[in-house]
């Protein structure tokens, strides 16, 4: 087991995901930092990529192409395409408008939808298709309430 400690000690990290070529993304206050991982699991620094304000969530694409990152403070999404080496581009149109407070992301089963959880009463759940691009567009909302509590998860099936 290896122990990661960020090297800014105010740094909070709020997600992780792995892709399929064994890169580990971490969500936090820093931004998304993408760590290359050995068949042992010890992971190596790649580089540190700049994110809205808060980035609290997490996603990536079935084919490891996308990922995908909640910025809380902001309500934004910013989106990278995945290149060789865990490295990241800015997909265009990049960040994307979400809700309030968004603390959480997930797929649905097909790939073709990202959902977002927020706060706002009526715009706190939003759902947007993915392009080919990676782009977000968004296709419908939800309100999650007027209260101050922010949904934390989003659960998904086939």
């Amino acid at each position: 087991v290896t122990l990661l400690s960020p090297a800014n000690t105010a740094t909070g990290i709020f997600a992780a995901a792995i892709d399929a070529n064994n890169n580990l993304y971490l969500a936090g206050t820093d931004g998304l930092s993408v760590y290359s991982t050995t068949a042992a699991g010890v992971p190596t620094l790649l580089k540190t990529y700049s994110t809205g304000n808060g980035s609290h969530s997490i996603a990536l694409n079935s084919a490891s192409t996308y990922v995908y990152v909640g910025n809380e403070s902001d309500g934004t999404i910013s989106g990278f395409s995945i290149g060789t080496g865990g490295a990241l581009t800015a997909i265009s149109g990049s960040p994307f408008t979400a809700p309030d407070t968004i603390d959480a992301l997930a797929f649905d089963s097909t790939g073709a939808y990202l959902i977002a959880s927020g706060y706002n009463a009526s715009t706190g759940i939003q759902l947007f298709s993915v392009g080919s691009t990676g782009a977000l567009t968004s296709v419908g909302t939800a309100g999650t309430g007027t209260s101050s509590l922010i949904p934390g998860a989003i659960a998904t099936t086939h």
